[in-house]
């Protein structure tokens, strides 16, 4: 969006998101949607949600758009709230466009400025019970075993309790996130001692490559054991491991 003649500067994603539910949003479900429980918030993939997006992320899958999760039984239906925000909301918020265009080949939606029309948001309207089910394959978080914990991918952990919830009439999504902000105790000392593992079965390779004269392949060795002993220090942590584009990142924020 910047380096454009009139185009807004850049904000943080979370921060557009929050103002884009408490001044667009938020008064829109309490007119026509009195009562209504549910929560909202920004989180799932995106650099935006996990903090680390730049001028660069508003490329695709970037701008004014937040998750609004209904309770597993509400009284209105999710399409009767997402064509009410079509036919209500702005199609610009702070200068960003509120529409976005179709999927692009990959999956990549672009904002895309228009004032014609029901506007094409990514407000998104789900349940907690779904968003778990897309994120992890569970359903519900209430009686996970460390079987459970070692197949949930940790960056989908990431992307469930990262990003930001502005608001929760429901109470199960905040409850959710508790149970998964991190991993239980036994499975964190499993996870603790498979890294310490990774470390000792490379470490002496980067000299015995050296002594042979391969120096690529020592610094190929000396890099991914760099690499290991990163997620290490977010085990010790006990923090989420986001993945390798945002490693160093989140490594040097620690």
């Amino acid at each position: 969006m910047q380096g454009q003649a009139g185009a807004p500067g850049f904000i943080p994603g979370l921060k557009l998101s929050e103002r884009f539910y408490r001044e667009a949003v938020r008064p829109l479900l309490d007119r026509h949607f009195p009562g209504l429980r549910y929560a909202a918030g920004l989180l799932g993939p995106g650099s935006e949600a996990l903090g680390f997006d730049t001028a660069r992320s508003t490329d695709h899958d970037w701008g004014p758009r937040l998750m609004l999760f209904l309770p597993a039984r509400s009284p209105v239906a999710a399409p009767r709230i997402i064509d009410q925000l079509r036919r209500s909301l702005p199609h610009r918020f702070l200068g960003f466009p509120v529409d976005f265009g179709p999927p692009e080949p990959d999956g990549a939606r672009l904002m895309a400025p228009t004032d014609i029309g029901p506007v094409d948001h990514r407000v998104t309207v789900t349940t907690v019970e779904q968003f778990l089910q897309d994120r992890l394959a569970v359903a519900s978080v209430e009686r996970l075993d460390p079987i459970d914990w070692l197949l949930f991918s940790e960056q989908a952990l990431l992307e469930v309790t990262a990003g930001a919830v502005f608001h929760d009439g429901i109470g199960s999504l905040s409850r959710a996130r508790d149970v998964l902000a991190y991993y239980p105790h036994d499975v964190w000392l499993y996870l603790l001692a498979a890294q310490w593992m990774r470390v000792s079965q490379q470490e002496s390779f980067v000299g015995r490559a050296g002594e042979v004269g391969d120096e690529l392949g020592s610094a190929v060795i000396a890099a991914d054991l760099a690499r290991d002993l990163m997620r290490l220090a977010f085990l010790l942590e006990r923090r989420y491991a986001p993945y390798s584009k945002w490693l160093g990142t989140a490594f040097s924020r620690q």
